[in-house]
């Protein structure tokens, strides 16, 4: 610092000492890469050379390398603030250095001849100057604006395209969220993507992996838009490569691995970008090296099977793209590999056979590839199988284990049925010979050869004998594995008898308690092929139920046994759902619904509630296990079976109810971030309902059963991406991985059943077949008990929607109500709740009740509490939104009763409305006065022709003609009249989001007709109706992007810069700009400013403006999070001292003795007006006053003046902040 004018000179004058300095420079940034701080000493020591002295020759020799600019670079991309603006001053510096000495250079990353020219300054100006915007002082309006030329320099002759990618890279490593995503826009907005192979370290380090930050990857309808940029982005990438390919898809390769367990959506997005990419291109490209790396993605497991089918399926299509050096046998032990990785299953392997058989057969030398498998054939049964099935390979010995791999990969080889089926025969005898064992013997059983022809003709009566007489585990499970394949296909299997499978279990216990304590999966695994074995048995078999002795009961022993098997022998996941789809089948198959129950069917009934209750809340006590997925279903169909159920609404099984109603919350809670639970659900209570809907009875509580109707319903789910992103995944995988998809294949259903909308289905079924008593009882226990009526928070959006969905299912129940028996009391309250809501689209659903309601009382002869109700609200303008409401309710209950005008007050109603509409149409509530104006417009033509009055039809027909000039058509504005028809839509589409979407631009959950089609049941009590998607309204653009977009013809746009980019450079030891950025005399006194935001607002304008000092009560206040919030980084260069309050007078003093002229920005009697009149001083002291109370009166009178901004509206005062900028502005244009 001190010597560095003396150490330049030596390097000038002396060759050694300048080649031993910049020796040990390139050195000690070198072992910076360790060491952070030697780092910035080199980067230090460099600009302090360049500020202070000529180029020596050493240095330029290390300019004209391609290590200095690289050097740079890093620095530029350094997450360390200081470090990016050392290096923006040395990559200044170096440039103007160099264009004013003359110096010719060709690096990589820097060209220029003898005289730089202007185009290339330009170039480089507009570098760093959009540089400190992205990196430095970075603000995304600015960025915004600067669009085109960020894209523009990727194609500038004289940047190379790294600088650009530096560019990217600051920004997508932005603190501000806003920043982060808009630089995501620009980068995929490239189109010279050999840009990014330039920087392979670059791209793979920071570029690649910030686009696969999770929070990108919204859903938007059914497609991720991100993901697919991020597919055409590597797509795009490798297509426009023409050499290094190989190295680019490395290094790609290379970053799926380190990313192995990082967000799963983004692995598949990015890696079939690579597939798209070897399809579109036919590039033969994966070698050795490649395959390495695939073999490690292999490892990797995805968080659940869409996901984990979808990625294993792109891994391996990209072994049908290997170049012409990859053998036969390390494809093989390629896909060997992913076998065994994934414990042994060829289910993603195994579509592709076909597609490994062409490349076999195009690919490959027939003769040679044998050649070459035929040195590792026989050392691993599953090489050698792939063998025979993608190369035809036919010399292979052909074990049991071969062919029970065989088996596994269900692939028809009809060459090997005759051994698969001596090896079954021999199984099947007992004691089979040659080396045959049971252990993995189930697996032969899936044989593809086997047909029922297979079945039919084997025996297995000597294989029960041998288990009866020399047990083991194996054994037993090839028994019960067979007996099931065999009771398939015929009913005559073998003659078992209940004691037959008692004293079985009983072998089974005795065998499992031998098993280690470390081995309780075998001992799990053999009691569920016991009570799978058991299952199959009672299909054939009938219980004897002779209860003369109790003992005699085979069903009681029989509960008896799974209670002993829950609780003490097993109560592990495999047995314990072998046991519930046993408790399932029994109360399916031997408990009968009827008006009368025995003490015997409430007992078993009980009991087998009990079961699955205990089990699942075990599961429950803990987190539940997504592997064990089946068991919850299968406990969720127990639970809410439709027999349990019929007990309950029938109370003969106490506190069954409640324990129904708190197993279901917990389902429906558990349901926000798991798929599947509220499908099974509803679909339980759709059945229930189906059945036993129109049997229950008026005088029974069923609040609890209307209270999970209700919660599974209106249930809200995750709405984070992976949760969103399953589906559309799953649709990726159907329409461009899946060879073999067709309609009604789908992965996701495969997976996780029916889509989650079924859940709304069901319980859209329930409420139809349910009978009047139970939907007229919904409405009133919803409207008491529930926020339906009253939110608990106005402003919570979860809220509301959750009130939504239960107003959907209120109206679908009066709508499909015969008996119109809703109480006065509940009306009243409902009529009464609109006075006070809050959401406008569960308003809609009120104003469709209401008025639904309000027709039958008009049409039962009982319409007057009601319509002077609504008339009350039409002429109360204190409350608009409310006078809107009842405009609405009054207009479609007319609408509805026109067809019968003579009948019900047709009229009579109509008189009173347009007595009250014309004058609402001149109301001086602008809300009133649009609305109805607007409504005018659908009223006019409605009702016309009952309008007899000669003077009253010519007033409405005017309003009407220029209501008509202001109507705008399919968008939504605020005010607007937009009706719908209590008849005409009275479909199933519009009552679930259809109307919403004709009368509002709001966001709202929508039911279409297609899923309808295909889930709803109950087709014949109220039409599905249509997606009128040509009516819906268009919503508000709040887009900002075509604003982006105005600049995208323009070559360049009007960058701003704060502060010189160009010209400014980092002076180290002041810590603030150098010489070149000079500040003024002023002084800003603002400490009596207590509010850290107001300071931190003070201390940027102050910097930008050029002050020379600013004082604060408290120097502390610099570390404040609001206080630096607003400042940035002003805090940085802007001088600061602390001036406590009691100290202000004192400092004031010492500035007046320095010839400072003291002045207050505050309004006196005495104020002097700032204008253009006004000089201020050089040596200007400002004291700023507290935001709520000014100057105080001790300070006042030290002041040689005080100065009044000009105001000229209504409000007397402004923001201090304001206030200042105005002052030190007109301070600043005077002197600066």
């Amino acid at each position: 610092r001190w010597h560095i004018k003396y150490l330049s000179k030596c390097c000038n004058t002396d060759s050694n000492f300048d080649k031993l300095i910049w020796t040990f420079i390139k050195q000690l940034y070198a072992e910076g890469s360790q060491q952070a701080w030697k780092q910035k000493n080199s980067l230090s020591f460099l600009l302090r050379f360049l500020l202070a002295a000529e180029l020596s020759p050493e240095l330029i020799t290390y300019i004209k390398t391609d290590a200095y600019w690289r050097h740079i670079q890093t620095e530029l991309d350094n997450d360390v603030h200081e470090h990016r603006k050392l290096a923006l001053s040395i990559l200044k510096l170096t440039i103007q250095k160099l264009s004013s000495h003359g110096i010719t250079l060709q690096t990589t990353f820097y060209k220029c001849n003898d005289l730089a020219n202007i185009q290339m300054l330009g170039s480089w100006k507009k570098f760093t100057t959009l540089y400190e915007m992205i990196a430095l002082d970075t603000s995304l309006n600015q960025i915004q604006a600067a669009k085109q030329d960020i894209i523009k320099i990727f194609d500038n002759e004289h940047l190379h395209h790294s600088w650009g990618l530096i560019l990217l890279s600051t920004g997508l490593k932005s603190s501000m969220e806003s920043v982060r995503k808009y630089m995501m826009t620009l980068m995929f907005s490239i189109t010279n993507m050999s840009a990014f192979s330039s920087n392979l370290p670059l791209l793979t380090k920071t570029l690649l992996p910030a686009a696969m930050s999770a929070h990108y990857f919204d859903v938007k309808g059914v497609s991720c838009p991100h993901g697919e940029k991020l597919s055409l982005f590597v797509n795009n990438l490798l297509s426009q490569t023409t050499e290094g390919i190989s190295d680019i898809l490395f290094e790609i390769l290379k970053l799926l691995v380190e990313k192995g367990t990082s967000f799963d959506p983004s692995r598949i997005y990015l890696s079939y970008g690579i597939l798209v990419f070897f399809q579109n291109n036919k590039q033969k490209t994966i070698n050795s090296d490649h395959l390495s790396l695939i073999r490690k993605l292999y490892d990797f497991a995805a968080e659940e099977e869409v996901l984990e089918t979808t990625i294993q399926t792109i891994y391996l299509k990209f072994l049908l793209y290997i170049d012409p050096s990859v053998s036969a046998s390390e494809l093989l032990f390629t896909l060997v590999s992913h076998i065994k990785l994934k414990g042994g299953t060829y289910k993603y392997v195994e579509p592709l056979f076909e597609d490994y058989r062409d490349l076999a057969v195009s690919h490959f030398d027939d003769l040679q590839a044998k050649e070459n498998l035929t040195t590792n054939i026989g050392k691993d049964t599953i090489f050698d199988l792939l063998a025979s099935i993608i190369f035809d390979f036919k010399d292979i010995d052909i074990t049991p284990d071969y062919l029970i791999e065989v088996a596994k990969s269900k692939q028809d080889i009809p060459v090997y049925t005759p051994k698969a089926v001596t090896f079954l025969t021999q199984l099947l005898s007992g004691e089979p010979s040659n080396g045959y064992t049971y252990e993995n013997a189930t697996a032969l059983l899936s044989y593809p050869n086997f047909t029922i022809s297979t079945w039919k003709s084997i025996n297995v009566n000597n294989l029960f004998k041998s288990v009866m007489e020399k047990f083991s585990l194996d054994k037993f499970k090839f028994f019960a594995e067979i007996y099931q394949k065999t009771y398939e296909c015929r009913f005559d299997t073998i003659e078992l008898n209940f004691n037959d499978l008692l004293s079985l279990y009983e072998m089974v216990k005795k065998s499992a308690n031998q098993c280690s304590r470390e081995s309780f999966k075998v001992k799990d695994c053999a009691y569920s092929s016991y009570f799978e074995l058991l299952n199959t048995f009672l299909k054939t078999y009938a219980l004897n139920r002779d209860s003369s002795e109790g003992n005699d009961d085979e069903l009681h022993m029989l509960l008896r046994l799974v209670d002993e098997n829950i609780n003490k022998d097993n109560g592990n996941y495999l047995g314990n759902l072998a046991v519930c789809k046993l408790l399932y089948f029994i109360i399916d198959s031997y408990i009968h619904c009827s008006t009368s129950v025995s003490d015997d069917d409430i007992f078993i009934v009980k009991f087998i509630f009990e079961k699955f209750s205990f089990i699942w809340e075990c599961i429950n006590s803990e987190r539940l296990v997504l592997k064990e997925r089946d068991l919850h279903l299968m406990l969720i169909k127990g639970l809410f079976h439709p027999v349990i159920l019929y007990f309950g609404s029938n109370q003969y099984i106490d506190t069954l109810t409640s324990k129904l109603e708190e197993h279901a919350q917990t389902i429906i809670s558990l349901s926000y971030s798991r798929r599947s639970l509220l499908p099974l659900l509803g679909s339980q209570l759709r059945v229930f309902m189906k059945f036993y809907g129109k049997l229950l009875r008026e005088d029974v509580n069923y609040w609890w059963l209307i209270n999970i109707i209700v919660g599974v319903f209106k249930q809200p789910q995750m709405d984070v991406n992976l949760y969103k992103l399953k589906p559309v995944i799953s649709s990726l995988f159907d329409h461009k991985l899946n060879n073999y998809y067709i309609k009604g294949d789908e992965l996701y259903e495969k997976v996780y059943g029916p889509d989650e909308i079924l859940a709304r289905v069901s319980i859209i079924d329930s409420i139809l077949y349910a009978n009047d008593q139970l939907k007229i009882r919904l409405i009133e226990k919803v409207t008491e008990k529930t926020n339906a009526l009253y939110a608990i928070k106005r402003t919570d959006g979860a809220e509301a929607l959750q009130r939504l969905l239960q107003w959907q299912l209120l109206l679908l129940s009066l709508l499909t109500t015969n008996e119109k028996k809703l109480s006065e009391t509940s009306m009243i309250r409902i009529l009464k709740s609109i006075e006070d809501e809050s959401s406008p689209l569960v308003r809609v659903y009120k104003e469709w009740f209401i008025s639904s309601k309000v027709v039958d009382y008009y049409k039962t002869g009982n319409p007057k509490f009601a319509e002077d109700y609504l008339f009350s609200l039409l002429e109360d303008h204190s409350k608009p939104v409310f006078v809107v409401s009842a405009e609405k309710i009054c207009f479609m209950v007319l609408k509805d009763l026109r067809n019968d005008e003579k009948k019900y007050g047709f009229t009579q109603l109509l008189d009173r409305f347009i007595c009250t509409l014309v004058p609402n149409a001149a109301s001086n509530k602008p809300l009133v006065r649009h609305f109805s104006n607007s409504l005018i417009i659908s009223l006019w033509p409605t009702f016309k022709a009952y309008l007899s009055d000669h003077t009253l039809r010519n007033i409405i027909e005017n309003l009407y003609s220029n209501a008509k000039k202001t109507q705008i058509f399919g968008q939504y504005r605020a005010g607007d009249a937009n009706i719908w028809d209590l008849k005409g839509d009275r479909k199933l589409t519009n009552m679930f989001g259809g109307v919403l979407k004709k009368v509002t631009d709001h966001d709202c959950p929508y039911i279409s007709e297609s899923v309808f089609e295909k889930y709803l049941q109950e087709k014949d009590i109220v039409p599905i109706g249509t997606d009128e998607r040509s009516l819906w309204l268009d919503k508000r653009d709040t887009n900002t992007e075509s604003v982006n977009n105005a600049n995208i013809s323009c070559d360049t746009s009007p960058l701003q810069t704060k502060s010189g980019a160009w010209e400014t450079v980092l002076d180290l030891d002041n810590k603030k700009s150098n010489d070149v950025v000079t500040r003024s005399e002023l002084i800003v006194v603002s400490s009596l400013v207590d509010k850290p935001p107001n300071l931190g607002g003070i201390c940027r304008l102050c910097d930008v403006l050029g002050v020379g000092l600013l004082t604060v009560q408290d120097i502390k206040v610099k570390n404040h999070p609001q206080f630096k919030n607003v400042a940035v980084t002003a805090d940085r260069w802007m001088p600061m001292e602390e001036v406590a309050l009691d100290e202000i007078a004192s400092f004031m003093k010492e500035k007046k003795k320095e010839g400072y002229t003291l002045i207050g920005l505050e309004q006196t009697d005495k104020s002097v007006k700032l204008d253009n009149n006004f000089q201020f001083p050089k040596k200007s002291l400002i004291l700023l006053g507290t935001e709520a109370f000014g100057i105080p009166g001790t300070l006042l009178s030290e002041l040689d003046l005080c100065l009044e901004i000009q105001q000229f509206g209504v409000i007397r005062s402004m923001n201090i902040q304001t206030a200042t900028a105005v002052i030190v502005h007109s301070y600043t244009v005077q002197h600066m």
